[in-house]
């Protein structure tokens, strides 16, 4: 017995051992949310106003509004982090060195971290190259023309029609698959916007031209129709076409085809009221909890003939012209339906052609997903005519068009989904939509 006890107390020891070395090598720390406790340990790298990290010279959390970036913290030989019910937790060996990287606390990057689950987040993550981030800066030498970018910091895509999949489908379904009425309720995603509450809105434009059916047959509607085959550019699939004047005399307004957004018939009959309420409606929608109400600029400006980056701060008010013939007499309209801004047209194409003029545009057709192939209508005005709204014409070029007379034109609405839309099915090709559920 005495030769064995030796023995057992060997085996005893080296269990006590391999116990604390296990507790040793796996200890879980929960950490405070405004201290880290052992600043050699726990890196902390915080984000400045110009998108670079700093490692913080302090152990405490950052102040302000942060949160923290998944895919950038981690640890250098295995240590796993954890972050869950406002706390964060350590997972490593002693001498394990971890980071942690908090983010400016902004809609992208919720998106990118996994805060928010939307369908505008889904785009996001989804990395397309197609989809631009607008901040105006250039974060490496293939990126042509950053420059030139809108520098709201909203996201548009930007590209050939064969390249951007940003199809999504109103049929009423959530099930993947083609768009049950094939082009009739299919809508591509001109980009995301922040709203007034920090979040990004899912902005959509009809993929093909609205008929008679979607838009109503009184208001601002033209009796005469246009075959399609006459044109060789139409990338749609009607045999005809109904045209809708921009505005006409209406009992309403008791204006005549002056280019005040706010007196158009064709936004207050057919787009705000039979297109939302007598066709979207009948979709299983319900357009008040599922289409947002945005304040549309309606300032215009004088000419097409400027550079992108020019005409979309003047048309969106971020600067002015100093003395205009015709100012607007409304800068902005409140309503869930509009029409696409020329901007909204000009970023689409791909970079190359920003520092083209906009009425340079037909050169660009091959290379802008929103080219259609007819002539419509946008919802910016000429600051300097009241008988002149802005179209692309069939050629893809922008020119100047009279809202209330000759035969008018083609119409693609627009709006905005609520930003807590969340995908339901999709990839946003055309063969395969996004849905969205809410």
């Amino acid at each position: 017995m005495k030769r064995i006890f030796p023995y057992i107390l060997l085996i005893i020891t080296l269990g006590i051992i391999g116990y604390l070395l296990n507790l040793v090598n796996n200890q879980k720390m929960l950490l405070s949310k405004y201290t880290v406790q052992d600043n050699t340990l726990i890196s902390m790298m915080v984000e400045n106003e110009t998108g670079a990290y700093e490692e913080s010279e302090n152990n405490e959390w950052p102040s302000g509004n942060y949160i923290l970036n998944t895919e950038r913290s981690g640890c250098e030989s295995g240590g796993t982090l954890e972050y869950h019910d406002d706390n964060f937790y350590v997972k490593t060996n002693s001498s394990d060195r971890c980071y942690v990287y908090f983010a400016l606390d902004t809609p992208s990057n919720r998106c990118l971290f996994n805060y928010d689950d939307s369908l505008a987040c889904d785009l996001i993550k989804s990395k397309d190259s197609t989809l631009i981030y607008h901040d105006g800066k250039c974060d490496n030498e293939s990126e042509k023309n950053c420059n030139l970018e809108a520098g709201d910091f909203n996201y548009r895509y930007s590209g050939a029609d064969k390249n951007v999949n940003n199809f999504v489908c109103l049929d009423g379904t959530t099930t993947e698959g083609p768009c049950a009425n094939g082009n009739a309720d299919l809508y591509r995603v001109i980009g995301l916007f922040k709203n007034s509450d920090n979040k990004y809105e899912v902005k959509l434009i009809k993929y093909d031209y609205a008929t008679e059916n979607q838009l109503g047959s009184e208001g601002a509607k033209n009796n005469e129709s246009a075959a399609t085959n006459r044109f060789d550019y139409y990338r749609g699939s009607l045999v005809n076409t109904v045209n809708y004047f921009w505005s006409t005399y209406s009992e309403t307004t008791m204006q005549n085809g002056r280019n005040e957004w706010n007196w158009s018939n064709l936004r207050q009959e057919n787009l705000n009221d039979y297109y939302l309420y007598s066709y979207l409606a009948d979709k299983n929608m319900n357009v008040e909890t599922e289409i947002a109400d945005h304040f549309w600029k309606t300032i215009g400006y004088s000419s097409y003939e400027v550079p992108l980056k020019t005409f979309y701060n003047y048309e969106l008010g971020i600067e002015k012209e100093s003395s205009p013939s015709n100012p607007a007499k409304t800068e902005e309209v409140k309503n869930k339906i509009g029409l696409m801004y020329v901007s909204d047209y000009g970023y689409a194409a791909t970079s190359d052609h920003w520092t083209a003029n906009i009425d340079e545009y037909d050169n660009a057709i091959d290379d802008n997903w929103m080219f259609m192939g007819l002539d419509e209508w946008t919802i910016t005005r000429n600051s300097s005519d009241a008988g002149i709204v802005f179209e692309i014409n069939f050629m893809g070029g922008m020119v100047g068009y009279t809202p209330g007379d000759y035969i008018g034109d083609n119409v693609r609405p627009c709006f905005y989904l609520f930003a807590d839309a969340k995908t339901a099915s999709g990839n946003g090709s055309k063969e395969n939509p996004y849905r969205y559920r809410l």
